[in-house]
């Protein structure tokens, strides 16, 4: 910036700072995509152990979503002892509510919460209202343990 003109300083500081965004998305996009394809690699063979997803399923994802869709719930409700904060966009179409709560009544650990998001479709992490799954995380996460 020093040695441009007093005149220019304000068109050289907008391509510095153009130039700092774009180099800043271009190393997110790069680390985001090395990260993700490390992890799917990773996740592959731990896949395996859910009944209903084979190894297609895996490497195919739009078969995956047929195939354990017509076979939901992949996971037995009766098995899961951990705490469980189940969230559905309100408009998500891959289940119903019914589906859910069935599952959700099968939960055998108290410590449970079941939250339908507002004008949300099924990606709630990406919806406008996404500030609401962050604020029910973060309450489920901070509530104390029940007591016996």
């Amino acid at each position: 910036m020093g040695s441009l003109p007093p005149a220019r300083a304000g068109v050289g500081s907008a391509v510095n700072d153009t130039v700092r965004e774009f180099g800043g998305a271009l190393g997110v996009a790069v680390i985001g995509s090395v990260a993700a394809t490390s992890y799917a690699s990773s996740m592959h063979g731990k896949l395996q152990r859910f009944p209903g997803l084979s190894g297609t399923d895996i490497k195919n994802p739009e078969q995956s979503f047929d195939s354990s869709a017509a076979n939901l719930p992949i996971v037995d409700p009766t098995k899961i002892k951990s705490p469980v904060l189940m969230v559905r966009g309100e408009f998500d179409g891959n289940s119903t509510n019914d589906d859910l709560l069935d599952f959700y009544r099968q939960l055998p650990n108290g410590d449970r919460q079941f939250v339908i998001l507002p004008q949300t479709l099924h990606a709630v992490g990406y919806s406008n209202n996404r500030h609401l799954l962050w604020y029910a995380m973060k309450n489920f996460l901070a509530a104390p343990a029940p007591t016996a």
